[in-house]
């Protein structure tokens, strides 16, 4: 899980200071730093030694924040080799829920909005998406959570600051038509409000971008982070993401798309 980690610098992410403290939240990007290295099943070293020289904080510090993020599910913590070292495993599921980069973190924002799209005024039909002239339309709240899951994916990828230029807002609605599309085909979604649609479009978006089935892509695939690039290969990886949950054992790597795809 890289969502939080660095590379020239320490990223305290503001959700998780707010809850948890700004020592809590440099001690979590650290191992989502270290969960690069993790094994098949996510486990990952990181010594209470490595920390201290790398921060200054104190194992009492540590211990501390490893008892807080273990409290609310977001990591697990082990005893691994011998002698015995610190080994930890990053919930992926669960930060991105807290983070809020699936439909938790859109709706705070957009739910109202979105809610008003079923009133008589809405221009949309009842729906989030529309070609009309050849253009495809976004609802604009729908449009602005989707950002906000890519700009989580382009810092842990590459780094801050992606420029949405005309070209890649037209790549972003491409790709959001096309889940709409899937999720309004898919049988077991009839009937289904303009809201929980929403939500399905953004889990979607989210399991593409998700760290591990990302990072499970080949090389072609994963280096191609621009919007762009994402939206031509989109198709191609849709279907590596359903073999790796079709065929990989590890949970954190292939449920996120598992859970998914198991709605369409």
């Amino acid at each position: 899980m890289k969502l939080l980690s660095h590379s020239a610098w320490w990223i305290l992410n503001k959700q998780i200071t707010r809850e948890f403290g700004a020592e809590a939240s440099l001690f979590l990007s650290i191992l989502c730093d270290k969960s690069e290295y993790a094994d098949l099943d996510g486990w990952f070293p990181c010594t209470a030694d490595y920390v201290e020289c790398a921060t200054g904080m104190s194992s009492h510090i540590q211990r501390k924040a490893a008892t807080a993020f273990k409290g609310a599910g977001l990591i697990e913590q082990a005893k691994k080799g011998v002698p015995g070292k610190n080994h930890y495993r990053v919930n992926d599921a669960q930060l991105l829920k807290f983070l809020g980069t699936t439909s938790q973190r859109f709706k705070p924002q957009a739910a109202k909005k979105i809610e008003n799209i079923n009133g008589s005024n809405n221009s949309f039909n009842n729906s989030l998406t529309r070609k009309a002239g050849g253009k495809i339309q976004i609802e604009k709240e729908l449009l602005k959570g989707a950002k906000l899951i890519y700009e989580e994916f382009h810092k842990r990828e590459v780094g801050p600051g992606p420029r949405f230029d005309a070209a890649s807002v037209g790549a972003l609605k491409k790709i959001l038509y096309y889940f709409d599309q899937q999720v309004r085909g898919a049988e077991q979604n009839a009937g289904k409000d303009t809201d929980a649609i929403a939500e399905l479009i953004l889990q979607a978006w989210c399991t593409i971008l998700a760290p591990g089935n990302w990072k499970a892509l080949r090389p072609f695939l994963r280096d191609g982070v621009k919007l762009l690039r994402i939206n031509s290969n989109l198709e191609e990886i849709i279907k590596s993401i359903r073999d790796v949950a079709g065929k990989n054992e590890t949970k954190e790597l292939a449920g996120a798309a598992q859970n998914w795809y198991n709605e369409l």
